[in-house]
């Protein structure tokens, strides 16, 4: 009776210590796969499209470029692959004239060629790592929209002629990212957002690099 009972205890032993030497295996293998998008904070350069309707009723788009921070709160608190956060940054965009091109520029009239804006996101994002390289997520919040000159952007909303204007709007996005080793992945992220007058929105393709 005593060998069985002492052949028990050995084959849990035995058991007991390969299970732990394989739990360590892949607890060592998940540190050595870590990347850009595991990270807790990460900035992200970008650079993208401004799309918006002008002062003569018309859609257009300007360049846009700035960054983007990401606090992944998920991360902290080791809930696996599941992406928690929130979302900030700051895009600029040159709007120029009404009838000027991506760049702002190329006009015939030069009204308003001087035309400023620059947007500051704020939305809580809620994602999840799609096998060990990608990144999904969505996101919802508001985009705080600055305009140098008001009549640059038509965004529905009053304001005073020859001041600047700040106005907060809804916004929704997407979010996917690639990553490409531990210190870099790629980023394209687009938020749409709703306005009195045709709604705006922006389209954003990055570099994410962790910065813890």
């Amino acid at each position: 009776m005593f060998k069985a009972i002492g052949s028990l205890v050995l084959g849990v032993a035995l058991i007991s210590s390969s299970a732990f030497a394989q739990g360590t295996t892949r607890a060592e293998a998940e540190d050595v796969t870590k990347d850009a998008l595991d990270s807790p904070l990460t900035v992200t350069p970008a650079v993208g499209i401004l799309g918006f309707q002008n002062s003569l009723g018309e859609y257009t788009s300007r360049l846009a470029e700035g960054f983007n921070l990401n606090w992944d709160i998920g991360n902290m608190i080791q809930i696996g692959r599941f992406k928690a956060g929130i979302e900030t940054g700051f895009l600029f965009s040159h709007i120029g004239p009404p009838d000027g091109n991506l760049f702002g520029a190329d006009s015939q009239t030069n009204i308003s060629g001087g035309a400023n804006s620059f947007i500051v996101p704020g939305s809580l994002v809620i994602g999840s790592k799609l096998g060990t390289d990608f990144l999904a997520a969505v996101k919802i919040g508001t985009q705080l929209i600055y305009r140098s000159d008001p009549n640059s952007m038509n965004l529905g909303r009053s304001f005073t002629p020859g001041d600047g204007s700040v106005d907060l709007f809804p916004s929704a996005g997407l979010d996917f990212g690639y990553a490409i080793g531990e210190s870099i992945a790629l980023s394209l992220r687009g938020d749409y957002i709703p306005t009195p007058a045709d709604d705006a929105y922006t389209a954003m393709l990055g570099a994410t690099i962790p910065i813890v």
